[in-house]
């Protein structure tokens, strides 16, 4: 069985959770970075994660935190590949949430955005830091 449709909340996770692989292929109206929340999610709940490729998560792969495709023909092969080598996915999907737990918490996100808004003000001098919160 697969999942198609909106969902949010609890029952995204649950479904999430209940999937053996969420496919995430978003990356083309992203100008070819992963940026969506459905990385961190998918990670979080323990789930294998099979994403299009973008230059900010190449290595993860490399870390066998999830799988990346570059395109349909590679998708349907991996997602074969990964239905019938269960150990193989399940390891993956444990890489990943373990990953997940240790970078992608709430203050570890917010430490990240403000520090990448502060450089950014920095830049246009509209803002500087006093060394003080």
């Amino acid at each position: 069985a697969c999942w198609q449709g909106q969902t949010s909340g609890i029952d995204m996770f649950s479904i999430y959770h209940q999937s053996k692989i969420v496919i995430n292929d978003y990356v083309g109206v992203a100008e070819g970075l992963n940026v969506n929340m459905r990385t961190k999610e998918v990670l979080q709940v323990g789930s294998f994660l099979l994403t299009r490729s973008a230059t900010n998560i190449l290595h993860l792969e490399n870390e066998k935190v999830l799988a990346i495709f570059e395109d349909t023909p590679e998708c349907i092969r991996k997602i074969g590949y990964y239905l019938i080598n269960d150990k193989e996915r399940e390891d993956i999907a444990a890489n990943g949430r373990k990953y997940a737990i240790q970078n992608f918490s709430y203050s570890i996100i917010i430490k990240n955005l403000m520090a990448k808004i502060e450089q950014e003000y920095t830049k246009f001098n509209c803002y500087k830091t006093t060394g003080t919160n």
